[in-house]
C-alpha cells in the first residue's frame, strides 16, 4: 500500500490526556488549580526538581505529546516560547493550554513560535497564532505551506467527530474542534504561514533570558528543517530530524535526502553530549544515542537495497522487503517509502 502523506498524520495523530497532579494545600492556595488537559504535558527534568506542583516542572519546560508532532513549551520570566503547532484542528487547543501550561513559573505571555519544518503535523496549529504572535521558521516554508491549504483544510467538518464520546478529553477537546471546522472554510494559505523567517542557517535568540540556537544544516528530512538547541539546559528539539523508535518519514516531494539526514545528526551529535535531553519530533524524549542510531539506520537501509539491486531486484520488489533487523520500529507502514526513497537515491547516483 503506498503510504500518503496524510495517511502518514493519521498515523502520527495519537494522543492519550493526563490530569495534572497537585501536590498539596498550601500550593494549591498560591496559584490557581491548573485545568483537566487535553493532551499529555511530559515535563523535562533538568537540574534539581522541586516536586510537581500545582502549575508544574521548576525547569518550566514541558512537552506536549500527540496529535502531530511533539511541542515544546518553555516559560521564563513571563515569557513563553512553543516550538511547532501540532494539526491543524489543535492549534487553539494548543494555544489555550500552553499559556496556562502546568509551569512553576507561572502563567507568561507568548513571546515567540518556531516551527521546525514545514510538514502540516508540525504547522497545522499556525492559524491560532499568526494574527497576534511571531511565528518563526526556515526561508522556504512559507512557500512550502502555500501548496499544501488542503492538507490542513481536508476534513475539517469531520473533525469534532473525533470527539463524540462522553470522556473528559472528548469533552475538553470537542469545543476547540466545532470552532475549527466551523472557522476553515474561510482560512487560507496566509493564515498558516510563518510572519518571519529566519535571515541566516545559524541564528540565536533569547526568550525570557534563555539563549536559543537555531539550526539548518541543509535538506534532510525535508529542505526547510531547524533544530532548537538550549545551550545552558543542554536539551535539544530536533523536529523530524529524530523519529525515535518509528521508521523515519522520507518526504523526497519536500527536499529529503537520506545522506543529507545523515550530516544534519552528525551536526546535531556534535552539538550535544551524553548528558543532553533530545526531544524528538516523534516518539518518546530520549538522548544522544537515539541520533547514532537514526544515522546508522540509513546505512543499513542502504545496505538493504544495494545487496536487492545486485540480485536484480525492481523498485517495487524493494520495496516489498521486509524490515529486516527493524521489526521493533514503530510506523511500520512508512518502511516501503524508505526503501523506495532509497533505491530512488542509488538510482541516481
Amino acid at each position: 500500500m503506498t503510504l500518503t502523506r496524510r495517511r502518514f498524520l493519521s498515523i502520527a495523530a495519537a494522543s492519550t490526556a493526563a490530569p495534572l497532579a497537585l501536590t498539596s494545600l498550601a500550593s494549591a492556595r498560591r496559584r490557581p488549580l491548573v485545568p483537566f488537559t487535553y493532551f499529555q504535558w511530559q515535563g523535562i527534568p533538568r537540574g534539581p526538581q522541586r516536586p510537581m506542583g500545582a502549575t508544574g516542572y521548576a525547569s518550566g519546560m514541558m512537552v506536549a505529546m500527540g496529535e502531530g508532532g511533539n511541542a515544546l513549551a518553555m516559560a521564563r520570566e513571563g515569557e513563553l516560547l512553543l516550538i511547532d503547532c501540532k494539526n491543524a484542528p489543535f492549534g487553539d487547543i494548543l494555544k489555550r493550554e500552553s499559556l496556562i501550561a502546568p509551569f512553576d513559573s507561572g502563567r507568561a505571555e507568548l513571546a515567540l513560535v518556531i516551527n521546525t519544518h514545514h510538514h502540516a503535523d508540525h504547522t497545522g496549529g499556525n492559524w491560532a497564532f499568526t494574527a497576534d504572535h511571531t511565528v518563526l521558521a526556515h526561508a522556504k516554508v512559507s512557500e512550502r505551506v502555500a501548496g499544501q491549504l488542503d492538507r490542513y483544510t481536508a476534513g475539517a467538518a469531520e473533525a469534532p467527530d473525533q470527539a463524540n464520546g462522553d470522556d473528559p478529553k472528548s469533552k475538553v477537546v470537542r469545543p476547540y474542534l466545532e470552532k475549527f471546522a466551523e472557522r476553515a472554510p474561510q482560512l487560507t494559505a496566509a493564515d498558516f504561514q510563518p510572519n518571519e523567517a529566519l535571515k541566516s542557517d545559524h541564528e540565536t535568540r533569547e526568550v525570557g533570558g534563555v539563549t536559543i540556537q537555531l539550526h539548518h544544516f541543509g535538506p534532510g528530512h525535508t529542505d526547510t528543517d531547524v533544530a532548537v538547541y538550549f545551550p545552558k539546559e543542554n536539551v535539544l528539539h530536533t523536529g523530524d530530524l529524530l523519529f525515535n523508535g518509528l521508521h523515519p518519514f522520507c518526504d523526497a516531494p519536500g527536499g529529503c535526502t537520506t545522506r543529507g539526514w545523515q550530516r544534519s545528526l552528525s551536526e546535531l551529535i556534535n552539538l550535544c553530549n551524553d548528558d543532553t535531553i533530545v526531544i524528538p519530533g516523534h516518539g518518546d524524549i530520549t538522548n544522544t544515542a537515539a541520533l547514532r542510531t537514526q544515522r546508522d539506520y540509513f546505512d543499513r537501509v542502504r545496505e538493504i537495497v544495494a545487496d536487492a539491486a545486485a540480485r536484480g531486484l525492481t523498485r517495487d520488489e524493494v520495496t516489498q522487503l521486509p524490515p529486516t533487523g527493524f521489526e521493533s520500529l514503530g510506523f511500520q507502514q512508512i518502511w516501503p517509502r524508505v526503501l523506495g526513497v532509497a533505491f530512488d537515491e542509488a538510482a541516481a547516483g
